[in-house]
């Protein structure tokens, strides 16, 4: 049987996941801090840096990782929304990428396996952080697309990104929260589109793998 073309070694999603659960945790910690924002920070390029990991050294991959960090030192070292908006930009089509092979990837598998699993939650993580990095976008684009409460804005600079981070990932389990709401209707179908989606995820996915473990066992 022919090898599939992602990764396939089993560990091989940890340090994505790793990553991933990073930057939802620590980020904001860091972030909060003096001086602490490039740290939080951080945590995306590391995000990024893993996903190329298990994706491969792709040509446009490289193009978009490349793109991406050089936007972010520039919006450290120089300042300025538009830099941050670049960022995010070439971030979230790098994710994009990313989400697309990995969720391929885990759909063409044979057999569940701990490899299956850990790229399927990697799947489910990377929605969210891609929907946040969608939701700061807009927020740059036109500020107020969001209504933040002022205890969740991070650091000295009142840095959005890891409270939308945040609430994509609670919008993605259809828990929600009181501190972050849209202020359009917009927005709002938006967010109803996000929480949508992980819910047809994870049905689509439990399915396959449910279906995959059941074939297996008959077989």
């Amino acid at each position: 049987m022919r090898a599939s073309r992602s990764t396939t070694r089993w560990g091989s999603f940890l340090p994505l996941l790793a990553a991933m659960l990073g930057e939802l945790i620590l980020a904001p910690v860091f972030g909060a801090l003096p001086g602490g924002l490039p740290i939080g920070r951080g945590f995306s390029v590391l995000v990024v840096l893993a996903a190329l990991l298990v994706t491969g050294f792709h040509p446009i991959a490289i193009a978009l990782l490349a793109a991406t960090f050089l936007a972010q030192a520039m919006e450290v070292l120089v300042g300025g929304a538009a830099f941050g908006m670049l960022a995010a930009l070439f971030r979230l089509l790098f994710l994009a990428r990313v989400i697309f092979l990995v969720v391929r990837h885990v759909l063409t598998q044979r057999d569940v396996t701990s490899d299956t699993v850990a790229g399927a939650a990697c799947a489910y993580l990377l929605i969210g952080l891609l929907w946040g990095d969608l939701y700061f976008l807009i927020e740059l684009l036109g500020p107020g697309s969001f209504a933040v409460q002022e205890s969740w804005r991070i650091g000295p600079a009142r840095d959005l990104r890891a409270a939308l981070t945040v609430f994509s990932m609670l919008n993605l389990a259809t828990l929600g929260t009181d501190a972050i709401e849209p202020t359009t209707p917009a927005m709002g179908a938006l967010c109803a589109a996000e929480a949508l989606m992980g819910q047809l995820f994870m049905a689509v996915l439990i399915g396959r793998l449910v279906g995959l473990r059941a074939s297996r066992q008959s077989g």
